[in-house]
C-alpha cells in the first residue's frame, strides 16, 4: 500500500483487488468448511482476508463517505476507537480471567458458554479499557507538553537555521 499510494493507477488497482476479496474470502470459506480443506482454508483464507483488510486500510486513509461514513462518525464508535489500545492491551488478560471463572462458577452446557463468554469477556475488556485510557492514558497525554518533540534532523540543522552557529576552538 505505501508504493502505491502516490501512484493513483495503482492505488486504484488495489483498491479494486481489495474489494472483490471480500465477498471472494467469504464465499471460499464457506466452501471450504464444507469440503472440510483445513489446510488449504487457513491458505487461501489467510491471503484473501488480507487483500480484504488492506482494502479496508486504503479505504480507512481516503475517508468512508456515505451511510458508512456517518455510522462510524457515530460518538460511540469514535470512543472505541480512542481506547482500541487498551482494548488491543487488556483483551487476552480479560479472556483468561473470565473464561477460567465463568467456566468454573457457571454450570452451563458447553455449547451455552460461548456466547456468555463472549458477552462477559467483551464487556470487561471495554470497561478495562475505558478506565484505563481515564485514569491513565489520557493524564499521560496530558504532560506531552513537558517534553517537546523535535526530529532529530531538525535539531541537527538548528544553529544553521538560527544563525547562530558555534565557533570552534582553534
Amino acid at each position: 500500500m505505501a508504493l502505491c499510494a502516490d501512484q493513483p493507477a495503482a492505488w486504484r488497482r488495489l483498491t479494486r483487488l481489495g474489494l472483490i476479496s471480500i465477498p471472494l474470502a467469504l464465499t471460499l470459506g464457506v466452501v471450504l468448511l464444507v469440503y472440510d480443506r483445513l489446510w488449504l482454508g487457513y491458505v487461501v483464507n489467510e491471503t484473501v482476508g488480507a487483500l480484504a483488510l488492506a482494502y479496508l486500510v486504503a479505504k480507512t486513509a481516503e475517508g468512508f463517505g456515505g451511510l458508512t461514513g456517518r455510522l462510524l462518525s457515530l460518538r460511540p464508535l469514535q470512543y472505541v476507537g480512542k481506547i482500541s489500545y487498551g482494548i488491543y492491551l487488556y483483551h487476552l488478560f480479560a479472556l483468561q480471567v473470565f473464561s477460567w471463572k465463568l467456566l468454573s462458577v457457571a454450570h452451563l452446557p458447553p455449547h451455552d458458554k460461548g456466547p456468555v463468554l463472549f458477552l462477559v469477556v467483551t464487556s470487561m475488556t471495554v470497561a478495562m479499557a475505558a478506565l484505563s485510557w481515564k485514569l491513565l492514558e489520557q493524564p499521560l497525554n496530558g504532560l506531552k507538553h513537558l517534553f517537546p518533540y523535535q526530529p532529530e534532523g531538525v535539531q541537527a540543522l538548528q544553529p544553521m537555521l538560527s544563525g547562530s552557529q558555534r565557533r570552534v576552538p582553534s
